[in-house]
C-alpha cells in the first residue's frame, strides 16, 4: 500500500502507482525469473486524509479473487487509517506541547 496527498487523488493514484511499479519492477522481474511465473504488482493507494480510488480497489481485489466483502475490506482498511492517523496526531500534539513547556521552563530559569 502506498500513500498519496489527497488533492486529486485520481491522478496522484496514476503517479504514485507508476511510482512503485518503476521501483518494484527489479523485484518482480527477478521474482519472475526465479519462479518462472508471471508476477504482478498491485498497488493499493491511500490518500494521508484517507482517500482511496474505489475502482482500482475493487480491481485489485478482484485479481486476487476477492469476491466477496470488498466494500467491508475498504470499510476496515479506511477506519485502521484513521485509526492510525489519530495516534500519529496525538503524538504530534503531546510533542510540540512537550517542547513549549520545555521551552517555557528554560524561559523561567533565565529571567
Amino acid at each position: 500500500m502506498a500513500r498519496t496527498k489527497d488533492r486529486d487523488i485520481l491522478s496522484d493514484n496514476n503517479e504514485r502507482k507508476q511510482k512503485e511499479e518503476w521501483k518494484y519492477a527489479p523485484l518482480t522481474q527477478s521474482i519472475s525469473r526465479r519462479m518462472q511465473r508471471q508476477v504482478v504488482l498491485m498497488v493499493f493507494v491511500i490518500g494521508i486524509k484517507g482517500t482511496i480510488d474505489e475502482d482500482t480497489w475493487k480491481e485489485n481485489m478482484a485479481t486476487l479473487g476477492v469476491a466477496d466483502g470488498r466494500e467491508e475490506i475498504i470499510t476496515q482498511v479506511m477506519q485502521e487509517n484513521h485509526k492510525q492517523q489519530h495516534g500519529l496526531f496525538r503524538m504530534r500534539l503531546w510533542q510540540a506541547r512537550s517542547r513549549v513547556s520545555q521551552r517555557l521552563q528554560h524561559a523561567e530559569k533565565i529571567s
